[in-house]
């Protein structure tokens, strides 16, 4: 839902740089991204899903250190 802040797990992603989500293609900021003490390679990517954003099943994607995260993941968003 809108306001809602989630949390996802990710790979590959720059973690002294930032990190872009995209999110049925509104880009908003991640809230954090922290190294998963207990799955070394993992992070935990929290972003507050944008206002405006359809219910339903959305885009997902992550930018960071300028490269895409894989562009068929998607997010099931309820209504407000």
């Amino acid at each position: 839902m809108p306001g809602e802040s989630v949390e996802i797990s990710a790979t590959g992603l720059d973690p002294e740089g930032e990190t872009v989500v995209s999110v049925d293609e509104t880009d908003v900021r991640a809230d954090s991204v922290e190294a998963d003490a207990e799955r070394p390679g993992i992070f935990r990517v929290t972003f507050t899903v944008p206002a405006g954003i359809r219910a339903g099943t959305v885009p997902l994607f992550l930018l960071s250190g300028g490269r895409a995260s894989q562009p068929d993941v998607r997010l099931e968003v309820a209504a407000q």
